[in-house]
């Protein structure tokens, strides 16, 4: 039988965005250390239960951009096969 996850939990967008951005800080996630998605939705959703991470990574993707659009986050993808995933940039 199917069950529906998280179906009684909200968040808002700024509480999502201050978790995230409360995680890159503690975290250290810089350009050179940049983080994936997945890890972005786990702590912007404190809290949620995901099945799988890509359902973190899919939760969170729409605020993620945003932030990137704003300038808050920027994302780091190497066509060397490096380290890719997002970074905080610094105010």
């Amino acid at each position: 039988m199917k069950t529906k996850r998280n179906i009684d939990k909200t968040t808002d967008a700024a509480t999502v965005e201050a978790n995230i951005v409360a995680f890159m800080q503690k975290y250290r996630c810089t350009y050179a250390n940049p983080v994936p998605l997945s890890c972005l939705g786990q702590w912007g959703f404190r809290g949620y239960d995901f099945k799988r991470s890509q359902g973190a990574a899919f939760a969170v993707s729409r605020i993620a951009k945003d932030m990137e659009r704003r300038g808050v986050i920027g994302w780091r993808s190497d066509i060397d096969g490096g380290s890719r995933g997002y970074y905080l940039r610094s105010a």
